[in-house]
């Protein structure tokens, strides 16, 4: 099974995670959940997802070997924090350009 394809079960059955997997040592995600890594600034530190309090499930293959399950979710919070500061970047580009 292909990595986006494990990607894409895990996340149909865990929604409100981020799903990352683990090969070679680095950390692989795709979709909402890499737009979100690289709004927070991930750099293969679990400890930045501890320390926002995101949901997250570690995958190597389709074993799960760690996770972290927060009272307040706020992988929504930081998804729609993406999406904002995405918009506000086209925008301050289209002013510049004109």
């Amino acid at each position: 099974m292909s990595m986006i394809n494990r990607y894409k079960f895990t996340k149909g059955v865990y929604s409100d995670y981020i799903i990352l997997i683990l090969k070679d040592g680095k950390y692989y995600s795709f979709g909402d959940d890499k737009r979100i890594l690289d709004y927070i600034g991930f750099n293969n530190k679990l400890s930045i997802l501890k320390k926002k309090s995101i949901n997250f499930i570690v995958l190597d293959n389709l074993e799960i070997l760690g996770y972290a399950k927060y009272e307040i979710n706020n992988l929504y919070k930081y998804l729609y924090l993406s999406y904002i500061s995405d918009i506000l970047y086209k925008i301050k580009r289209s002013l510049i350009n004109e």
